[in-house]
């Protein structure tokens, strides 16, 4: 009721710090989006031949600290990840070359495509190619030498994830990032970009992809890829939860007719998301968990979360999000807590 909202306003307003307010006004709770999803929906249409991709997936990196002493954990739990997965119900598996677990992955999947239980068209899998270097697991040079050539590299890795991955057909690849962290040098980094799609494109066009896409884009970066692009990105995959809510960028995403995907979509255990009062109180109404309310919360929004956790019981909680939705009160709820609060890095800095 309006009397009820104007309650729960009231009540996260007292919650929130003034500078949360002012993106609030103009970009939080009462943005709609028409590409909304009601419970019984189980794809969105992705490009022009409308490629359906399930509306939530399951995320397959797995990492020990941030940053460069960050450690790689996810091979070794790739094969766990994806079989559990794929038991409780997930068809959408998401990985990317920077992981470095898409052998173990390819693995799983040929072992059930040979066997009979799982047919080539019931997995969608998306992957990522170019990520700037991190650590010691992740060395990308065409990435982060101005002087090496971006398509010849892209190309290289693309070929990578299929051997890898032990298939002919790839649903959905993306570049990663828009370039090196930090990066100052616009007019590299809008060279590396274009250089990178142009492989992409090139491997869209002969069927070897089914939807290309982008991810960490924002619009600064989209809209100076369009200068060269002859195929429109039909992905982004993004950092977003309810303390990030991105909600300018998923207005202009759709707008553009491009899917949202979410990273992180819980704020990754580090930020405090499924510690919030508001979201607890919304999960005690509905007889279910934190986690769950928010990746209902995503997908209701139009956005296609892709949780990961190396627990079974956790990855079988995270898919069971379809028999409840949530009330026009509770998503205005969670749209208000954002903070403009990141795990990963920023890409606005990325020029």
């Amino acid at each position: 009721s309006e009397v009820e909202e104007i309650m729960v306003s009231a009540l996260i307003r007292r919650h929130l710090r003034k500078t949360c307010l002012s993106s609030l006004t103009r970009y939080g709770a009462k943005a709609k989006f028409r590409r909304s999803v009601s419970s019984s929906a189980a794809s969105v249409a992705v490009g022009p031949s409308r490629l359906e991709m399930p509306v939530h997936g399951c995320g397959t990196a797995v990492f020990e600290d941030h940053g460069i002493n960050q450690k790689n954990l996810s091979p070794q739990y790739a094969k766990d990840i994806v079989t559990w997965a794929l038991d409780g119900g997930y068809r959408l598996i998401d990985t990317a070359y920077m992981y470095n677990n898409q052998e173990q992955i390819g693995s799983v999947l040929a072992k059930l495509f040979s066997s009979g239980e799982l047919k080539r068209d019931d997995v969608f899998i998306s992957t990522k190619i170019a990520h700037p270097n991190v650590s010691t697991h992740q060395d990308c040079d065409y990435v982060e030498k101005p002087e090496l050539d971006a398509y010849q590299g892209a190309a290289k890795e693309i070929e990578l994830c299929f051997e890898q991955l032990q298939v002919d057909v790839i649903d959905a690849m993306m570049i990663h990032w828009p370039g090196k962290f930090e990066n100052k040098d616009a007019e590299t980094g809008k060279q590396k970009r274009a250089a990178i799609w142009r492989a992409l494109e090139d491997a869209y066009t002969a069927g070897k992809i089914k939807a290309i896409g982008v991810s960490n884009f924002e619009i600064k970066h989209l809209e100076q890829l369009s200068e060269t692009w002859k195929v429109k990105p039909m992905v982004n995959q993004i950092e977003c939860h309810p303390y990030l809510n991105c909600t300018e960028l998923l207005e202009y995403l759709n707008d553009e007719g491009i899917v949202s995907m979410a990273y992180c979509p819980l704020g990754s255990g580090l930020l405090g998301v499924l510690e919030d009062e508001h979201i607890r109180e919304t999960a005690l109404k509905h007889a279910k968990s934190m986690a769950q309310v928010v990746l209902r919360w995503h997908i209701q929004r139009g956005v296609v979360p892709i949780p990961k956790s190396s627990s079974q019981d956790r990855i079988k909680a995270n898919y069971d999000v379809m028999d409840f939705e949530l009330s026009k009160t509770d998503m205005m709820k969670l749209s208000m807590l954002n903070r403009n609060l990141r795990v990963c890095p920023d890409p606005r800095n990325i020029m």
